[in-house]
């Protein structure tokens, strides 16, 4: 857990530290569970005097090599399906190389990482696993590679055809193109240290192809590499010591005095099941070390709860040794139900400031025997020495490498064996805000609506109004009398907002990519997923002003608590005299103020223009929709949910989201039995729609889950009436439509009347949008044409309810 403010989408944070002892590859990589998977990336660190002063001939040209793991799936739902049984997740679908599946993967022949070389030429390739889970094998067919750097530490140079890998490792090797000049293939597949394998693995092959630029045009296959079997700890284990460290003048060298010893085993065990694991029944698989299973802090962090010394968060009793000793290597204790039981705790060990440490890590067999890797935050470490079998200090310390041992910060600790490191604890803090992904699950848990966001932002920056963001507020710097045109976006998931700027007013001139008649307006309202784009010019007092954004809330009193910040930004006119005093604030609607909202809303008219498409006045479907909150049963993965779960619907239909083929896939294959087209286009019962007296009526609150499709013809018009219910809670719902843009031909309060409607419907100019914020308890009415076939769906834009609601168009 971290203590700083987060870096906002699209923006950037300058991280200032001093690189001492390290030069070669390293990498960066999202933080929170399995979302490591998604978004990574290398760090190259270069001497100071630049690649002249390589410890090796300077190299042509580097290349990095960064090899991934991919999941056919949401990895944040691959990560959840493993707590919920309390498994292992299940395995990923592919490797890749530079983001690239391989031509050996079904649909990726255009799709392969392609290296260019010139014969007789080097180049320093800068390799890092970033699978999650897998060690790996590397191999290019034709050439071998002389390591220089692991994991930015030099290495003896080391000749070798196969490199090994573990999850998080970087290895610098130059390969020489000496090849007859044709196309090599590159290749990665899993090293799986425990034969038989504990669990199914992903036994494909990524490849990219190495290309000489003097070679004669070939539509043969590249030549392959002869991999190692999946199971060569052989190979694995020669590989990794191997490597030992190259000795420079002034670096580093191991410290020969040790204040701390650890011996500290590790492997899987056993927890009890939690209440959030509903299909966990045996016992959950944990990791352990000293047969403690970390236990994440849930309200401070652990730096934040030493420096303001909060008690109850930690505790300071991590065991420098295992509370019972046993034939650790043993494969027949693999499931001796006296050693496979483990604890959780949030257990710290203390270590004083420069202090040595020596750490033995010991494999255990338990569960299953393999190699397991092992990564030190905040440090790199001396690998004195590794083998197989118990640590025996009598005989393993013959075998120290105390004069130039390799210099890592992952180590692959070998299958059911033992490794011995160093390091001197000189980076002082404690090595290891809320993940939005648990945000979403917690609702889901309970049932009930996600927690209220914790701030809004302009530009993915918070303003000066909230904590840790003086230096972290949006700025626009504009010229007195220059007309600027904004193009404002909702991003927001849950939030309609009001938007203003301290001594300006807007000219709306589009809404959702359609032109709107010029509107002048001081506030702007925007549903989630809506844009506006407005002309402003500057035409203020040259100063200061903030432009602000806070939320509206349709519904007196709020259904939950909200958000109710206000996140800034700063108009700053260049011709101003410079100014510490605070910038001018608007005057802001209140959260509720419903009468400015509809106003604005109502007040948009579409512009026309030759050619331009103008409203259909034939409709061929007729469609009456309404929408809004129910309840519907508990499922079994949400196991705080007591008394029904929160669930958007449509004509009383919560949408069931297919799990085993897409929509699309299924209509074009013929797949049976993935949805119906029985979606109704009327809801099952007419009531008082819009009366909150009837909101918490059993008769009507509860709903049903269903993969219900409407089919329309193509180019045919659709007229929709979109009601509110009040159904548990009446307030403005933003429906959005994929796919289609459609005219907005009236809107009001209360329930739908057709004969008073259809009396102001604006069939000459009506606004052109693609999301629409129906009225609090109320309506509107749009018109579309089908014209875009495939599987297109209408959503409550609300995204936080536990289903969305939704039927799906087939044109």
């Amino acid at each position: 857990m971290i203590t700083q403010c987060p870096i906002r989408p699209g923006k950037s944070y300058t991280y200032k530290f001093n690189i001492i002892g390290q030069e070669g590859t390293l990498w960066w990589h999202a933080h929170v569970s399995i979302l490591r998977a998604t978004v990574y990336g290398a760090l190259i660190i270069l001497p100071r005097e630049g690649p002249k002063a390589y410890p090796f001939r300077q190299p042509y040209k580097e290349v990095p090599i960064l090899l991934g793991e991919w999941w056919n799936a949401n990895v944040v739902e691959v990560e959840n399906e493993g707590l919920a049984t309390g498994l292992q997740p299940n395995k990923s679908d592919a490797y890749t190389i530079n983001g690239r599946l391989g031509d050996l993967y079904r649909c990726s022949d255009k799709h392969t990482y392609k290296l260019d070389v010139e014969y007789g030429k080097t180049y320093l390739l800068r390799i890092i696993n970033a699978a999650v889970n897998n060690q790996l094998f590397f191999k290019m067919a034709g050439h071998s590679f002389t390591v220089v750097a692991m994991d930015a530490g030099y290495t003896v140079p080391y000749r070798t055809d196969v490199l090994v890998l573990a999850p998080g490792q970087t290895i610098d090797a130059l390969m020489v193109a000496r090849a007859p000049p044709s196309r090599y293939y590159m290749a990665a597949r899993a090293y799986i240290s425990s034969p038989p394998p504990l669990q199914p693995f992903d036994d494909t092959t990524t490849t990219g192809i190495v290309r000489y630029k003097s070679a004669m045009p070939s539509s043969a296959r590249p030549a392959m590499p002869l991999m190692p079997d999946y199971t060569d700890t052989p190979t694995a284990h020669r590989f990794y010591t191997s490597l030992t460290g190259l000795l420079r003048p002034g670096w580093p060298t191991v410290p020969l005095h040790v204040d701390e010893h650890m011996f500290v085993t590790f492997g899987l065990g056993v927890v009890p099941c939690r209440l959030d694991q509903p299909r966990c029944t045996q016992g959950a698989l944990a990791a352990s070390m000293n047969n403690v299973s970390f236990e994440f802090p849930t309200e401070t962090s652990l730096l934040e709860a030493h420096f303001k010394g909060v008690k109850g968060i930690y505790t300071r009793d991590f065991p420098d040794m295992p509370p019972l000793v046993f034939d650790f290597a043993n494969e027949n204790l693999s499931r001796n139900p006296a050693l496979m039981f483990t604890s959780k705790g949030t257990k710290l060990k203390k270590v004083k400031y420069n202090a040595t440490v020596e750490m033995v890590l010991q494999n255990t067999a338990i569960i299953g025997i393999e190699n397991h890797p092992i990564h030190l935050h905040g440090f790199n470490f001396f690998v004195l020495a590794q083998g197989f079998g118990n640590f025996d200090w009598e005989t393993a310390v013959k075998s120290y490498n105390l004069v130039h041992p390799q210099v890592m910060n992952t180590i692959a600790v070998p299958t059911g064996g033992w490794a011995v490191i160093r390091f001197v604890a000189n980076n002082p803090g404690e090595w290891w805000n809320a993940n939005v992904v648990e945000v979403e699950n917690e609702g889901l848990a309970t049932g009930l609506q996600p927690n209220k966001s914790d701030a809004y932002t302009i530009n993915g920056r918070l303003g000066d109004l909230y904590r840790c963001s003086d230096k972290h507020t949006y700025k626009l710097d504009v010229e007195y009398g220059k007309t600027y045109l904004l193009r404002i976006i909702n991003a927001a998931v849950n939030n309609q907002l009001f938007f203003k700027m301290a001594g300006h007013s807007f000219t709306v001139v589009a809404m959702d990519a359609g032109y709107t008649v010029p509107y002048r307006t001081d506030v702007l309202v925007l549903a989630p997923g809506q844009t506006i784009d407005a002309l402003m010019v500057a035409r203020a007092p040259p100063s200061r002003y903030y432009m602000a954004a806070r939320a509206y809330i349709s519904s007196p009193p709020p259904l939950q608590p909200f958000d109710d910040t206000t996140t800034t930004g700063i108009v700053r006119y260049k011709s101003a005299m410079p100014s510490s005093a605070r910038p001018a604030m608007p005057l802001m609607p209140d959260y509720t103020d419903t009468p400015t909202a509809h106003r604005f809303y109502t007040s948009l008219t579409g512009l026309l223009r030759p050619g331009w498409p103008t409203v259909p006045l034939h409709v061929d479907e007729h469609m009456f929709v309404t929408f809004g909150l129910g309840v519907v049963p508990c499922r079994l993965d949400q196991p705080r949910c007591t008394q029904g779960a929160l669930a958007a619907s449509m004509n009383n239909v919560s949408f069931e989201f297919p799990t085993e083929t897409s929509l699309l896939e299924a209509h074009f294959k013929g797949v049976k039995g993935i949805y119906t087209r029985d979606f109704p286009d009327m809801p099952p019962l007419v009531f008082d729609f819009a009366n909150e007296n009837l909101s918490r009526n059993p008769a009507l609150m509860f709903t049903s889950k269903g993969t219900k499709l409407k089919k329309v013809k193509y180019n045919a018009t659709v007229e929709m009436v979109l009601q509110n219910t009040a159904i548990i809670g009446i307030e403005n719902h933003p429906i959005h439509l994929h796919g289609f843009n459609f005219f907005v031909l009236a809107q009001g309060f209360g329930n739908f009347d057709w004969e008073t409607a259809v009396k102001s419907y604006n069939l000459v100019h009506p606004q052109v949008m693609n999301t629409i914020a129906v009225p609090t308890g109320g309506w509107a009415v749009i018109r579309f044409v089908a014209n875009n076939p495939a599987f297109k769906a209408i959503y409550n834009g609300r995204k936080y309810y536990s289903s969305l609601a939704g039927g799906r168009l087939i044109s």
